[in-house]
């Protein structure tokens, strides 16, 4: 059966490296799902990141739509590669959307119920995962790009991801370098 692995951090700590390295290793039946569901949800959304997180009221749904997604995907991804013995490493984990949104949501008491509702539910979407890599802020120097999180932003992400993937006893990996 299909092991899927979560491949989760901050914009711009280094999937994208560590997912082009695990492409070229050789250490079996690996398969690289290159699809973003967070990127994918945003267009289909029609409203750019900066407006959403502006604008608390549109943090649920948004971030609710993508972690459904996320189910749905993993789930297809155990459909089709049900019988191979194979490694399906996808570009993120609910562990992402949790963290995300508890720091845009932060401040706001109005979304305390919510946050809770949605820490469980990620919680439960991240039990269809056999492992996560977390990718923590890379140690070299930051640079800032439009699409990127701020270093301060991938701290903190990092920080909540911990937090959740240790409260919730899943099963995660920590890159210790990008090398």
């Amino acid at each position: 059966m299909a092991k899927i692995i979560g491949v989760s951090g901050a914009h711009g700590t280094g999937k994208t490296t560590v997912l082009n390295a695990i492409e070229q290793t050789e250490i079996g039946n690996v398969t690289i799902d290159a699809f973003s569901v967070s990127r994918h949800v945003q267009n289909d959304y029609g409203v750019p990141l900066a407006e959403i997180v502006a604008n608390p009221v549109e943090v649920p749904a948004f971030q609710d739509k993508i972690v459904q997604t996320m189910v749905d995907r993993v789930g297809s991804l155990r459909k089709w590669y049900k019988s191979q013995d194979a490694f399906m490493f996808v570009d993120r984990s609910p562990v992402d959307t949790y963290a995300y949104a508890k720091i845009w949501l932060q401040g706001n008491q109005g979304y305390a119920d919510w946050l809770t509702q949605y820490e469980t539910k990620c919680a439960n979407a991240l039990r269809a995962y056999d492992l996560i890599i977390l990718v923590p802020p890379r140690e070299f120097e930051f640079v800032a790009e439009s699409k990127r999180a701020s270093k301060e932003t991938q701290i903190a992400h990092h920080n909540e991801c911990v937090e959740f993937l240790n409260t919730h006893g899943i099963n995660v990996y920590t890159v210790e370098s990008l090398d």
